[in-house]
């Protein structure tokens, strides 16, 4: 399941805000070559992490996933999204 975590920084991002995200993402994912840490000039306070993880119902991780970005410095709010991967596009017989 691909997840992404997007942070609201009480200042613009620095540095150490890309590498906490990453270092808390990297401690949740299943695969580690998933993690992406991303800033959007048109949001300029905040920082998104893009992984997977195990699937699992999204009850069962949120929780988890919430807490491993706390340390984040400067936190002022979260929001977490849930993807399934998109695969092939479905054949139907005629």
């Amino acid at each position: 399941m691909e997840v992404s975590v997007t942070i609201r920084l009480s200042v613009p991002p620095q540095d150490k805000h890309m590498e906490q995200m990453q270092s808390a993402a990297l401690s949740l994912t299943d695969v580690p070559a998933s993690v992406q840490v991303t800033c959007s000039p048109s949001s300029p306070k905040e920082v998104t992490a893009c992984f997977t993880v195990p699937d699992a119902r999204q009850e069962d991780v949120v929780d988890r996933i919430g807490r491993g970005f706390w340390q984040v410095e400067d936190y002022s709010d979260c929001s977490i999204g849930f993807y399934r991967p998109r695969r092939g596009s479905r054949r139907t017989r005629s």
